[in-house]
C-alpha cells in the first residue's frame, strides 16, 4: 500500500524565479529583478560562438574565417555604438568575456576588424546577400544557423521543446541556405539512435546481470547474496571493505562475506552491494565527476525521498545512483561527436542541451531506455526519463530528482522556474525543505570509502 501523502503546497512562482537567479548568480536578484538579462545575452553569445566554430570546422572553414566568425559570433548582439566606440566595445567584451578586462589592461582596445564587420552585417541582413565576400557570407550564415539553434533550445526552460522542432526550423530555410552550411550542421550535430543504443549497452554489460538480480528478485537470503557478491572479485573485495569500515569498532576484521552480510543484515547489504555493482558504469577517468554527483544525489535524493514516503528505500537508492547513467552513452560514441560535446560544453552550453543538440534525446532519455530494456519498472524509469522536464510528465519522482539536482547546484541544464516550480509544487515541498535534509545513509558513505 503506497502511504498517504498530504496535499502539496503551491509554492509562489517569484520565489522560484529568485531561487533559480540566486543559485546562478550567487547573490538575490536586485530590485526584483530574476532574469539577469545582460548575463543570459552574454551567455547566448558564447553558446553561439561555441557552436558556429564546430559548424564551421565540418565545413571546413580557414583558420582566418573561423576566427572572423568566432568574433562576430560573441558579438552578434551588440548595438552599432559599441562596434564603434572603444569604450563601449571594452564594456561589452568584458561582460561577454569574463577574463577580457584582465587581459587587456595593458592593451588599448582595438577597432573590430573589418572582415567581423562584414560578417555581421551580412548576418543581420540575412537572407540578403550582405557581402561580395562568398567565404564570410558563409561563415554569417553559420552564425544565423548557430544563434537560431541555441534561441530554440533556450525556449526548454520555458515550454517543451522537442530537439527534431530544431532541425524542423532549419530545414525551413534550406531554400535560402548555403547547401555546404546545412550539410556541415548535420555532419557535425547528429548521430543515429542506434549508435547511442549500442554503446550505452556494451558500456554497461558489467553491471547488467547483478542489477537485474538486485531488482528484480531482492534477494534476502545470506547465502545468495554471497553468491551475487561473489560473482566479481573487485566487487567482493569492496564489499568486504565497506563493511569492516561500517562494522567499525574493536571488532575482529571481517573476512568472509557471508560473516560481512550476517553482521550488516540482508536489506543494507542489498543496498551495499546495489552501490557497488553500479560504479564500474562510471570507472572512466571523465566519468569520475558524475561518479560523485550520483553519491551525493543518491545521498541527498535518497533521505528525503523516503523520509516523505514517496519510494522505497533501495529504489531511492537506486535511482539516486542511476538517474545519469544515460550520459554514459556518450563516451562511446565516434571522437568527432565526443570532441564536440566537450567543445560545446567548454564554450557555456548546458551538458543537457548539448546532448539533446547531437543525439536528439538527452541523458534522461538514454538512461531510462537502458533501465527499461533492463525490465526496472515503469514508475522508476519514467522518474529517470524525465527528471529535466518535470513540468511536462506526472512523475512526482521525477520532480522529487529534479528538485535534488537543483538543491545540489550540478549545473546539467539551463535554470528553468517552469520546471522548479512544478517539482517543488508536485512533491509538495520548499526549498527551505530541501536545505534541512541531512543524508545519513552509512551505505553511501561506506560505498564512497571503498569504491572510490
Amino acid at each position: 500500500m503506497q502511504p498517504r501523502r498530504s496535499a502539496p503546497r503551491q509554492i509562489p512562482l517569484d520565489a522560484v524565479e529568485n531561487a533559480t537567479y540566486s543559485r546562478r548568480h550567487g547573490s538575490a536578484p536586485r530590485d526584483g529583478q530574476a532574469t539577469g538579462a545582460a548575463e543570459s545575452l552574454s551567455a547566448h553569445c558564447r553558446r553561439v560562438a561555441a557552436l558556429a566554430v564546430e559548424i564551421a570546422r565540418g565545413i571546413p572553414a580557414p583558420p582566418d574565417a573561423l576566427g572572423a566568425l568566432q568574433q562576430a559570433a560573441l558579438l552578434h548582439h551588440a548595438s552599432p555604438v559599441e562596434l564603434f566606440s572603444p569604450a563601449a566595445l571594452h564594456r561589452m567584451l568584458k561582460d561577454v568575456l569574463p577574463t577580457f578586462d584582465q587581459a587587456s589592461q595593458d592593451h588599448e582596445v582595438q577597432p573590430v576588424p573589418l572582415d567581423v564587420l562584414t560578417v555581421l552585417r551580412a548576418f543581420h541582413r540575412f537572407p540578403a546577400d550582405g557581402t561580395g565576400n562568398s567565404r564570410l557570407n558563409t561563415m554569417a550564415q553559420v552564425l544565423f544557423v548557430s544563434n537560431l539553434m541555441d534561441e530554440q533550445l533556450e525556449l526548454l526552460a520555458w515550454e517543451p521543446v522537442s530537439p527534431f522542432d530544431v532541425w524542423e526550423s532549419l530545414a525551413e530555410l534550406s531554400g535560402l541556405l548555403q547547401p555546404q552550411v546545412i550539410r556541415a550542421a548535420h555532419q557535425t550535430l547528429r548521430s543515429s539512435p542506434r549508435e547511442r543504443e549500442a554503446c550505452l549497452s556494451r558500456q554497461t554489460t558489467v553491471a547488467k546481470d547483478l542489477l537485474q538480480t538486485l531488482i528484480h528478485q531482492r534477494p534476502d537470503n545470506v547465502a545468495v547474496l554471497a553468491d551475487l557478491a561473489a560473482r566479481d572479485q573487485a566487487i567482493a573485495a569492496r564489499f568486504l571493505r565497506a563493511a569492516n569500515s561500517m562494522i567499525g569498532g574493536n571488532r575482529r576484521a571481517i573476512r568472509s562475506l557471508r560473516q560481512a552480510i550476517l553482521q550488516l543484515g540482508t536489506g543494507a547489504s542489498r543496498k551495499l552491494l546495489l552501490a557497488l555493482s553500479i560504479r564500474p558504469m562510471f570507472a572512466a577517468a571523465q566519468m569520475e565527476e558524475l561518479w560523485v554527483h550520483s553519491l551525493e544525489m543518491a545521498s541527498h535524493f535518497g533521505t528525503w525521498a523516503s523520509q516523505k514516503g514517496l519510494v522505497a528505500d533501495e529504489d531511492a537508492l537506486l535511482l539516486g545512483l542511476v538517474h545519469d547513467v544515460g550520459a554514459i552513452a556518450l563516451q562511446g560514441l565516434p571522437e568527432h561527436t565526443v570532441r564536440t560535446f566537450r567543445h560545446l560544453c567548454a564554450g557555456g552550453w548546458a551538458p543537457q542541451c548539448a546532448e539533446l543538440l547531437l543525439l536528439g534525446s538527452d541523458h534522461g532519455d538514454l538512461g531510462a531506455w537502458l533501465l527499461a530494456s533492463w525490465g526496472v519498472p515503469d514508475h522508476l524509469t519514467d522518474a529517470v526519463g524525465a527528471h529535466h522536464r518535470p513540468a511536462d510528465s506526472d512523475s512526482v519522482l521525477a520532480s522529487a530528482l529534479y528538485a535534488s539536482g537543483f538543491w545540489l547546484e550540478y549545473d546539467e541544464d539551463l535554470p528553468s522556474p517552469r520546471h522548479l516550480h512544478a517539482a517543488l509544487n508536485r512533491v509538495g515541498c520548499s526549498m527551505a525543505d530541501l536545505s534541512r535534509v541531512q543524508p545519513a545513509d552509512a551505505i553511501i558513505s561506506a560505498a564512497i570509502a571503498a569504491a572510490g
